[in-house]
């Protein structure tokens, strides 16, 4: 399976679910080198960020179509494989670029789009995303933009008896105009029907959406087989000191953090800087939230992953970062950033990774949060499966 995502936290959190199922996953910052690189695409599930949320329309449109190309030739590669373009489960970025872009690449193919996220509270319902029960847009409306045209189908299993009407509702949508099909989807079970369908007609569908739909799809690829999430969590339980990095506060995130300071009695300090030095004076636990990481300005971050001046014993953290644009620039600022392993899910669309660079050093344990993931209590689980 290959997914491209519009940002770093999106990329990984919509392979999140591939270790529990027994599948291999791995997370790239997209480079023309990364796709020309043999070892690029040994994985089961391959993500790839291209980190196109926060930038213009033009030059993202430059961005895709090199991306377009890189990825015909990855397919040619293993024509088996199912593609899925992820979306942000709130339709932010360039949603309507990205589909358009596709499916110009894929002659014949019409997109079958739902960006529901139950278990994380965002529903489409009526053609509208809901998050936490606040409605934002409507997503005709929103891959209009483009000219794409939009045919919607209500949630399949409060519309359709059996799977079997659900896939001939489909079916008879092959021949219309329009080049996409948006569906409502109000629980997870919605969502597995579309994944099964998607998986049974990859000759003419290609899916996009967001996590929830592509843990479907992981689950559906890999046959219904479980691992063993716990397992995969306690594997990595290596740390002793465990640094939280943020960059914008989502109001999710503002309520996470006040909850894991007073749990953990945790400061939250202006920079990278400052927080490594209360973990090498002996606190457990301390947060970075400062806009410098979210611009990519903050030095202190390579002088963490070097292990130096500021915390001596590096190897030993493990790092919990909220946000894509966080996320992306901090490992852009990584020396010899290689990708992200997937080892587990702490919590649905809230992976376990594993930081690699090329030079093979240490590798770090990470978990990246889209920022307004998770209940109150998501940053005080992250951390806890962290600490040894």
């Amino acid at each position: 399976m290959i997914i491209v995502a519009d940002d770093l936290s999106g990329a990984a959190d919509s392979a999140a679910s591939a270790p529990i199922h027994g599948l291999t996953a791995m997370v790239h910052l997209w480079t023309d080198e990364d796709y020309r690189s043999s070892g690029a695409w040994d994985a089961d599930v391959v993500s790839v960020s291209v980190d196109t949320r926060d930038i213009t329309q033009a030059d993202a449109r430059l961005i895709y179509e090199r991306n377009s190309t890189a990825i015909a030739h990855a397919r040619s590669a293993r024509p088996t494989d199912l593609l899925f373009r992820k979306l942000d489960s709130t339709l932010r970025g360039h949603a309507a670029l990205e589909l358009e872009i596709t499916l110009r690449e894929l002659p014949g193919y019409k997109a079958l789009v739902c960006t529901a996220f139950p278990d994380q509270e965002r529903l489409v319902l009526g053609d509208s995303v809901y998050a936490d029960g606040r409605r934002l847009c409507r997503v005709s409306h929103t891959l209009a933009r483009t000219g794409l045209e939009c045919t919607v189908l209500p949630s399949p299993t409060r519309t359709f008896s059996s799977f079997d009407m659900f896939t001939n509702a489909l079916e008879k949508l092959r021949t219309v105009s329009a080049q996409v099909i948006s569906v409502d989807a109000r629980a997870q079970e919605d969502l597995d029907w579309m994944a099964a369908s998607v998986c049974r007609n990859q000759g003419w569908l290609v899916a996009s959406g967001a996590g929830g739909l592509s843990r479907s799809i992981v689950r559906c690829l890999s046959s219904g087989t479980e691992g063993s999430m716990s397992a995969s969590i306690c594997a990595g339980r290596i740390s002793t000191k465990v640094l939280v990095i943020v960059g914008t506060l989502h109001p999710n995130s503002r309520r996470q953090l006040q909850n894991l300071g007073g749990h953990y009695r945790a400061d939250c300090f202006a920079s990278v800087g400052a927080a490594c030095e209360a973990l090498s004076s002996g606190k457990s636990v301390a947060i970075a939230c400062t806009s410098a990481v979210q611009d990519g300005s903050d030095t202190h971050l390579v002088q963490l992953m070097h292990g130096a001046e500021k915390l001596r014993d590096a190897s030993s953290v493990a790092l919990v970062v909220t946000g894509g644009t966080t996320a992306s620039n901090l490992c852009r600022r990584i020396p010899n950033f290689s990708h992200l392993r997937l080892t587990g899910e702490i919590l649905p669309g809230i992976p376990l990774c594993e930081l690699l660079t090329t030079s093979n050093d240490q590798p770090i344990k990470t978990i990246i949060k889209s920022g307004g993931f998770g209940n109150s209590s998501a940053l005080i689980e992250c951390v806890a499966s962290l600490i040894a």
